[in-house]
């Protein structure tokens, strides 16, 4: 069993608006969600069931958590993908442009025009080369993932390209709304899809308890009492990625069709890999943008406190951090860890990792700082 085996739960809704807005292209679709919450699965359902259909590409590209990310590297990767559909002569001119960007279909594409007119020039003969490539290609499907991670380069290509896309582009975006940078929207500047153009811009939530159940007992079948999947819920929160790991792990011990005792294992597994690297991740961020924090946000974020019921929570937390001797806190670092949205076991895999402090979570209730009072020490 793997990740990707697991029953597709929760999300017929948004995998309906999906499939809706990409099959009548003009479309633009922004997919926003919190890492693990199903983005990548969400567009791989629709990509299946548009390749099923036959006929139509389905570019794919992803942005890389690279220090210093190649140009254009999204766009490369999935228009490198367009050869089977490209024809075999009678491609627009401005199409050579791209030469240099895909250099895997080089051959196939007229010549590269003459460098002139400096570096702003060549931008542009990029961006209607780009434009022209997927006119070529009559209904596509492009979709780029992760954009909380791309360079402003492809950000102003795809920028330009939603406001005036190939009349038969669908353009889908996938991102995570609290990885942006402070104030900025997932395409840099305000965007309003063009007249005409279809889309949609869908907020991926977490499963409710029925969803875990069913995602369970698809995994588990007998196993998979209400006991053990209100467990599952109660660390994953929702979170897909945490149940289905929680899932793998159960399933790779087997041994046992005592229910009891599969609780008991749940009860007893360390925090998912996922969630860990989800955790390092955003730390390693924090400490890129605030390296001069660390002790005091360590403090603030391991202190013990009546939301964080279930220890997963600070072991993830502790892996990331690597351990520090616990001092008193800083009073910036704990009064910017406020409450968010959600609650136990994934709260910390929400943390901003730049321009903005990590938050923890306290439920519904009004968010209070951390490091107010007599957890206000540190000089």
């Amino acid at each position: 069993m793997t990740v990707g085996t697991f029953r597709y739960v929760g999300r017929r809704r948004e995998l309906d608006l999906l499939m809706a807005a990409v099959r009548h292209p003009l479309a633009v679709v922004l997919i926003e969600g919190e890492a693990g919450i199903g983005k990548s699965r969400l567009v791989g359902e629709a990509a299946a069931a548009l390749r099923a259909e036959g006929g139509r590409p389905v570019l794919i590209g992803f942005c890389q958590p690279l220090r210093e990310p190649f140009p254009y590297g999204p766009v490369s990767d999935a228009l490198t993908k367009a050869g089977p559909w490209l024809p075999e002569n009678g491609l627009p001119d401005a199409v050579g442009a791209l030469a240099r960007l895909l250099p895997g279909l080089a051959d196939r594409l007229p010549s590269a025009p003459a460098a002139q007119g400096g570096e702003q020039a060549e931008r542009l003969r990029l961006v209607h080369g780009v434009r022209a490539l997927l006119t070529v290609l009559g209904p596509a499907t492009l979709i780029i993932e992760d954009m909380h991670w791309v360079d402003e380069a492809t950000r102003d290509l795809l920028l330009l390209l939603a406001r005036d896309p190939p009349d038969e582009l669908s353009l889908v975006l996938t991102y995570r709304a609290e990885d942006l940078p402070p104030d900025t929207s997932v395409l840099g500047a305000a965007y309003r899809h063009p007249s005409g153009a279809g889309g949609a811009v869908i907020r991926l939530r977490p499963l409710t308890p029925e969803d875990v159940r069913e995602l369970a007992s698809a995994a588990l079948g007998p196993v998979a009492t209400p006991a053990l999947a209100s467990a599952l819920y109660e660390r994953s929160e929702g979170l897909p990625l945490v149940a289905e790991e929680d899932l793998l792990t159960l399933a790779e011990q087997g041994g046992t069709t005592d229910q009891r005792e599969v609780v008991r294992r749940l009860h007893g597994t360390d925090v998912p890999k996922g969630l860990r690297e989800a955790v390092t991740e955003r730390l390693a961020g924090l400490w890129r943008t605030r390296p001069g924090h660390r002790r005091g946000v360590r403090t603030a974020l391991l202190r013990p406190h009546e939301d964080r019921r279930h220890p997963c929570d600070r072991r993830a937390v502790a892996t990331g951090l690597k351990a520090s001797p616990r001092r008193r806190r800083s009073p910036r670092a704990g009064s910017a860890v406020h409450a968010r949205r959600r609650a136990p076991l994934v709260n910390y895999a929400s943390m901003r990792p730049a321009g903005r402090w990590p938050v923890a979570v306290c439920g519904n209730r009004s968010p209070r700082p951390l490091g107010t009072s007599e957890d206000s020490q540190e000089k």
